[in-house]
């Protein structure tokens, strides 16, 4: 984990504020869905912090992100929000970007600024997907968009159809070197959960899904979800996926901090020696094999 000097944030604090008041009235209004109170702190924080040198660009607590190397065998990965499941992954040689939901003007102007090779979309709740981001990054940076296929019909007149590709489970998606396997979850609604090979490093992200059968697929880093609305995983639920996929390193999200650290308990009683990253909203860590 890094840390970062925040003394002269406020365009940044700034910005986030606004967007934070403006997505809790959509997502209220218009979606339905909760309100992600879990980023208010860092919105807080933020805002009490030096009003000097309003002239300079806005920095952005993950500007060190993309500058840090990125080893073939190991990613760099940050959270985007506190309380769901959007993930920014570096490969080698690769800028993944998962369930990007209620992301602020901030977020996605750094993700312009320094591209999106592979946007990835479990499902169609709105904490984990918003179709003006998904328009904005793709107008910008032309990733592939791999996407759970009820979603389709939603984006085919927003993203190029040659850059869109539905996650079928049972067929394996290959794109350059990455390999990314599709599997059905459990939820309110359709969702795909995910492996992603790269670099002979494999991932799992199972977004905010329930528990389901992986088949004997294995990964060297887990993403789990560990609770919230049901059917997500508990983390009695998660520590099964955890079983399963025999991971070196599992990372909790989408829960509570309580939820996360009872994973992390679970996780340790049962092998000790199997690392679980508690993470941050903006931390920055490095994970390999």
């Amino acid at each position: 984990m890094i840390t970062f000097d925040i003394s002269n944030k406020s365009c940044f604090a700034g910005n986030f504020i606004k967007s934070f008041v403006n997505l809790s009235k959509f997502s209220i209004a218009e979606r339905k869905f909760p309100v992600l109170l879990g980023s208010l702190p860092v919105a807080l924080m933020l805002f009490s912090c030096s009003q000097q040198n309003t002239d300079a660009p806005p920095a952005h607590p993950l500007d060190d992100f993309f500058s840090q190397q990125v080893n073939s065998g190991s990613i760099l990965y940050s959270r985007l929000s506190e309380n769901s499941s959007s993930l920014l992954i570096r490969t080698s040689e690769n800028i993944i970007l998962i369930d990007p939901g209620f992301l602020i003007p901030a977020d996605i102007d750094l993700i312009v600024k320094h591209g999106c090779d592979i946007l990835i979309y479990s499902h169609d709740h709105g904490d984990h997907f918003q179709i003006d981001t998904a328009s904005a990054i793709f107008e910008k940076t032309a990733p592939t968009v791999i996407v759970e296929p009820a979603m389709m019909p939603a984006l085919k007149d927003t993203i190029d159809h040659n850059k869109l590709i539905s996650a079928e489970a049972g067929k394996n998606i290959q794109i350059g070197g990455i390999t990314i396997v599709p599997v059905t979850g459990y939820h309110v609604g359709p969702i795909t959960i995910f492996r992603i090979e790269t670099d002979s490093l494999s991932l799992f992200f199972g977004a905010d899904s329930g528990h389901v059968a992986l088949n004997g697929l294995t990964a060297d880093i887990a993403f789990v979800p560990t609770g919230g609305a049901s059917p997500t995983c508990s983390p009695e639920e998660a520590a099964k996926f955890v079983e399963e996929l025999n991971p070196s390193a599992v990372v909790p999200m989408h829960g509570r901090p309580d939820q996360e650290q009872a994973l992390k308990d679970l996780v340790a009683k049962d092998d000790p020696s199997r690392s679980v990253i508690i993470s941050k909203m903006y931390d920055i860590h490095s994970v390999g094999k």
